[in-house]
């Protein structure tokens, strides 16, 4: 079978090299505008999409989706200025962005039983001339493919939900890691035990796959968030934080003429008869 496109020996080397050679790639498009020819998003799966918008008036205009700032009117952005910006800035943001399409993806998930609720579903178009199939995704295709596009990236993000006991996302483990993350398991074991070879493999391997941290970020940054959240958690209350050991069900307004924080005994009022 020939080879075509980018799919030769010289690329698939490249490729073959894997996360440590991410950084020396990035330089080289920062200091001589070298493209790799798509290797450094095969490597990395991190991706990125372009809209065209209508003009009211003049010509189109085209827009990152994931970074707006980024505008070109004479067709689509350099992908040097996107993956630049990216390395240097877009990183920063990417634990909210996978927090936020995971708390989707589980609300959709809540609606029925992963089986019956497909990523995409087959439209078929009609021309004058011919017929043609395309994949349409389905909201929790969407919900998926926003974290999956975040890249490998989110990783470590995903074994923590693992963890946690959330087994939905071993399926985009499975994708992100081409597979290396079962290599050698055995079909047809439980989700649990499944989530526990994927985790295993994760802490003998992790070295191998993590991208340097963003500039003055520490190396787990990729849990530095600003606050804990699950996707399954009932919406907390609004207001001030609650004291230590402070119930959901009590009442945030302090009784009159209290003299501290602490919860004191107080006489319960008298039922009415």
């Amino acid at each position: 079978m020939p080879e075509c496109c980018w799919e030769n020996s010289a690329f698939l080397a490249i490729v073959e090299l894997g996360p440590p050679a991410v950084p020396y790639m990035i330089e080289q498009v920062r200091e001589h505008g070298r493209t790799y020819g798509g290797a450094l998003g095969r490597i990395t799966k991190w991706r990125y999409h372009v809209d065209r918008e209508e003009p009211v008036t003049g010509d189109y205009v085209w827009h990152v989706r994931e970074f707006p700032e980024i505008r070109k009117d004479t067709g689509p952005p350099d992908y040097r200025v996107v993956v630049i910006h990216w390395w240097d800035h877009g990183r920063r943001q990417t634990p909210a962005k996978f927090e936020e399409a995971y708390r989707e993806w589980m609300a959709l998930l809540r609606k029925g039983e992963v089986r019956n609720r497909p990523l995409w579903r087959e439209e078929v178009v009609y021309y004058p001339e011919s017929v043609a199939r395309r994949k349409v995704n389905t909201p929790l295709g969407d919900a998926y493919e926003a974290m999956r596009d975040l890249g490998i990236d989110v990783l470590p993000l995903i074994v923590e939900k693992l963890r946690a006991g959330e087994f939905s996302l071993l399926p985009l483990l499975a994708e992100l890691t081409d597979g290396w993350a079962f290599n050698g398991a055995v079909a047809g074991v439980p989700l649990d035990a499944e989530a526990q070879f994927a985790i295993g493999w994760w802490e003998r391997n992790k070295d191998k796959w993590l991208l340097p941290p963003p500039e003055g970020m520490g190396k787990d940054w990729y849990l530095q968030k600003p606050e804990e959240t699950k996707a399954d958690a009932p919406d907390e209350k609004k207001g001030e934080n609650k004291g230590a050991g402070a119930r959901k069900d009590e009442k945030a307004e302090p009784k009159p003429g209290a003299q501290d924080t602490k919860k004191q005994p107080a006489p319960q009022p008298e039922k009415p008869k």
